[in-house]
């Protein structure tokens, strides 16, 4: 029986960083992959970092302070985050900025303030920093750093090896159960274990299960099947957070079967084809009833994304006439008419038609409820009476055909609910006391947690770095009593 200080289930961002550290500091370290290669999510990641206090705003001459960037996260965030897991690792974010630098990680920092098309609230300073190569370079840098301590002997690397058992002592967590490509069991002792498993996003029933809503989008790492959340709650552990899930709006899906994919299929490219969100709205959105849900000039993204949670699939359709394309061009940013026009030829998600009884068929949409809908908000503006969803900027009536609807799908890329922790990243049971000896860092403890609830730039993958990298070089050496 393998016997080490610690075994990290999970070799994607934080169980990479954190493995690393953890050696650094002289732990006798096994990381546990259940894929054939580590780097996680990184493969298809920007690689967007926020930190406050880096030499990059001091080059600039940029004020700010971890204290600033607190407030702000939480602010975006509507409250909703952990204050304590965010505030550590935003107080670790600019020193883990300057040790990837350390180990051969390039960084763009750009001066300007993100408000592109479908910006969340803004940061007031600019504190995002983007790693040259995205998330593959980053990738490459870690696995380089780790297989360095693999040939020294600090490391134990088992890939395609899956967890399937906690080992418990009577006090608390002694080690995990594996099983290897063979199917052969074996058990690994240690006397901390981290789950660092990544989130649910390829396993659409756990996600349906823990945030109310579908899986819209089959853009999971296709090991982020939700093992350590379930291994978490098994030894006592509390899910939490998925109450908060609010989807992006939106992309442009392949067919109406969900999870589905982009059409196209190409991941990050169709990811920027959402509905714009910046600009006012000419054209009108229904739900899969063929009823409007939410004022679309609603200031804030956030509000059509809430509104769009309760919508049957997380679908609106942008319903307009001939006219507002041709005053306007297309409601998708980034396509220009001609563009737009041939997607109606091309792609299933596009509809047109004559009528609107027609589009509604074709869409399908219920034809009345599309008729009552445009009717009741062509009605109101004839009258100058409110809009009933309080939408203000109506520049024009939907008038004559031929009628065009698009569908655009809410989507995430992570997931929201994840394991409650303490402030050392312990896993916590249902009276808020850690369960000894068993950690959790990463996309495990859930987009709520970390602040991202509210889309903050670059506080998805920060925290896993920052934090993984706090526990493998601080926390765990503490408690197992190595310095």
């Amino acid at each position: 029986m393998k016997t080490a200080d610690v075994a990290v289930v999970g070799g994607g961002t934080s169980g990479l960083i954190l493995a690393i550290t953890a050696a650094e500091r002289g732990l006798d370290v096994v990381l546990i992959e259940k894929a054939p290669l580590l780097g996680g999510t990184l493969d298809r990641s920007y690689a967007s970092t926020s930190a406050a206090g880096t030499h990059f705003q001091a080059e600039h001459g940029i004020v700010d302070s971890p204290k600033k960037h607190f407030r702000e996260v939480m602010e975006i965030g509507r409250g909703e985050a952990d204050p304590v897991v965010t505030r550590l690792w935003i107080d670790h974010a600019a020193e883990t900025v300057a040790w990837l630098e350390s180990i051969g990680v390039t960084f763009r920092f750009p001066t300007t303030i993100y408000t592109g098309p479908g910006a969340h609230d803004p940061y007031s300073v600019a504190r995002v920093q983007h790693v040259v190569g995205r998330g593959p370079a980053l990738a490459s840098a870690l696995i380089g750093r780790l297989q360095h301590h693999v040939d020294a002997g600090r490391v134990s690397l088992r890939l395609s090896t899956a967890v399937t058992g906690l080992m418990r002592d009577g006090v608390g967590v002694s080690g995990v159960v594996v099983q290897d490509a063979d199917g052969a069991p074996s058990r690994i002792e240690a006397r901390s274990v981290v789950l660092s498993t990544g989130g649910c996003m390829a396993n659409a029933r756990l996600f349906e299960d823990l945030h109310g809503a579908a899986l819209a989008y089959d853009a999971g790492y296709p090991f982020c099947t939700g093992d350590g959340l379930l291994l978490g709650q098994l030894a006592g552990g509390v899910l939490h957070g998925g109450d908060a899930f609010n989807p992006l709006i939106g992309l442009i899906m392949d067919g109406p079967v969900q999870p589905g994919v982009p059409a196209g299929g190409d991941f990050l490219q169709s990811s920027l084809n959402s509905a714009a969100l910046d600009r006012p709205p000419w054209e009108i959105w229904v739900n899969a009833r063929g009823e409007r849900f939410v004022a679309e000039d609603a200031e804030h993204p956030q509000v059509k994304e809430r509104a769009l949670v309760g919508q049957p699939g997380q679908r609106l359709w942008v319903i307009h006439d001939q006219a507002m394309l041709e005053a306007y061009g297309s409601p998708i940013a980034g396509w220009d008419k001609a563009r737009y026009r041939a997607a109606f030829d091309t792609l299933e998600m596009f509809h047109r038609a004559p009528t609107l009884a027609a589009l509604g068929l074709l869409a399908g949409l219920d034809p009345a409820a599309l008729a009552a809908s445009v009717s009741a908000y062509n009605r109101a503006l004839r009258d100058g009476a409110p809009d009933p969803h309080g939408r203000r900027h109506r520049p024009a009536p939907i008038g004559a055909g031929p009628y065009f609807a698009v569908c655009i799908q809410g989507y995430t890329l992570a997931s929201f609910a994840g394991l409650k922790v303490d402030g050392s990243l312990r896993v916590t049971d249902g009276q808020g006391s850690p369960i000894p000896e068993l950690y959790a860092v990463g996309e495990i403890l859930g987009a709520t947690a970390i602040g991202s609830s509210g889309y903050a730039t670059g506080s998805q993958i920060m925290p896993a770095l920052a934090l993984g990298r706090h526990l493998g070089g601080n926390v765990l050496p503490s408690a197992i009593g190595k310095r």
